[in-house]
Parts: C-alpha cells; sequence; structure tokens
C-alpha cells in the first residue's frame, strides 16, 4: 500500500497549504510530525527548510486544540481523512505537484 504525504490542518487554513510555493516562503511555519515519521520528516525538512519540526506521539492533542504550537501536522492523507471524520473541523491537504508516495507495509507471521 502507498501513502500520501498530507497535511492535517484546520479548515481555515486550508488554501494555505494547498500550495507548496506559498509554504517555502513563511518562516513561522510549525509542523508536528506524528510519531517521528522517517520518510515524511525527511521530505519536509528538505522541502520546507525554513519551518520548525516537532515530533508529536499522536495527533489527538492537535486535533483537540491543546497543541496552539503547531500550525499543522504531516500525516498520511488516507490516515488524516479518517480523523477528519471524528474531528470535522479539521481538513487533510495533499498540497498541489507534491504527489509524495511513500510504501507501507504489514508484516503477518506465515
Amino acid at each position: 500500500m502507498d501513502l500520501t504525504l498530507g497535511f492535517l490542518v484546520p479548515d481555515h487554513q486550508r488554501k494555505l497549504f494547498a500550495n507548496i510555493n506559498l509554504l517555502r516562503a513563511n518562516k513561522d511555519l510549525t509542523i508536528g510530525v506524528v510519531q517521528n515519521d522517517p520518510a515524511f520528516s525527511r521530505w519536509i525538512q528538505r522541502s520546507l527548510p525554513l519551518a520548525e519540526i516537532i515530533d508529536v506521539p499522536s495527533p489527538r492533542p492537535f486535533l483537540r486544540g491543546e497543541r496552539e504550537d503547531l500550525d499543522a501536522l504531516v500525516y498520511s492523507a488516507e490516515g488524516g481523512s479518517a480523523w477528519t471524520l471524528i474531528y470535522p473541523n479539521y481538513s487533510i491537504v495533499v498540497p498541489e505537484n507534491t504527489h509524495i508516495k511513500v510504501p507501507m507495509a504489514y508484516p503477518l507471521p506465515g
């Protein structure tokens, strides 16, 4: 299965995160990465060098409004869309021209 890089953001910030060039120019972004995801972390650090990257253990505090220091969470679009069903004031945004896919697999016993 492939996961698509996306940003979990408050609804009112969807347009800001839809354009990667606007994000690159923003010097005041603080972005959370859930569980220190190495693939998405590397992409964010290379693509948004001005952003502050913070590892977070779970998206739930951000979605409850308890992490006001974060502007967005890097999350898979597939997983993030499930969170938006529980927290409808949030959206998952896949920025234009950034079709970043990461393979994922579940190991199972033989």
